[in-house]
């Protein structure tokens, strides 16, 4: 079984696109979490992307794992125009972890930018993770920049206007991930 973490946002769509261009939708299984996160509508999005490529889809609830200890990304009320202030710590971790229960390859969508304030999105984490649970972690957009994933996005006729890449879940244009996203429409 292949397994693609999915968002619902534009990085996860393109590698699902990706995964599904290169093997099929049978063996393929989209998995999302609610973590209790305020952008809840990127699973609205995840949902209708997976019925668009007829891809088998689950949300998974994680909502007590990050109760704890909540972060920035977690509190409405944070100041999420940094993106060391919406690091979930060892959010990708615990994504994988529980995905590696049920795959033994495992397909998630961080990029280049995600890698100087998420530690958890870096490759050599993802290879000694990878060895820790025993599966194949495979990042395809590791060496791309936001505007290259934008690209392929254009390229593989995904719906941006279906995807949701914004910390507050509203497209707000405020936020670090809005930020990102529209500076990489301008590039």
């Amino acid at each position: 079984m292949i397994t693609v973490l999915l968002s619902g946002g534009v990085d996860s769509a393109v590698v699902l696109h990706m995964v599904v261009e290169r093997y099929g939708k049978d063996n393929l299984l989209a998995v999302s979490f609610d973590y209790d996160q305020p952008h809840k509508k990127e699973l609205e999005c995840a949902e209708r992307l997976c019925n668009r490529y007829g891809v088998k889809w689950k949300c998974l609830s994680l909502r007590d794992v990050f109760a704890v200890s909540p972060s920035g990304l977690l509190d409405p009320n944070a100041d999420l125009k940094k993106f060391s202030n919406a690091v979930v710590k060892n959010r990708n971790f615990i994504f994988l972890a529980a995905a590696s229960g049920f795959s033994e390859t495992i397909f998630i969508g961080s990029n280049k930018d995600d890698y100087s304030d998420f530690q958890d999105c870096r490759p050599e984490s993802f290879a000694s993770l990878a060895f820790a649970l025993q599966v194949e972690i495979k990042s395809p957009l590791s060496q791309l920049k936001k505007a290259d994933v934008l690209s392929l996005a254009k390229k593989f006729n995904l719906p941006l206007d279906e995807l949701l890449t914004c910390y507050r879940g509203v497209s707000c244009g405020e936020c670090a991930s809005c930020l990102l996203l529209s500076e990489a429409c301008d590039d």
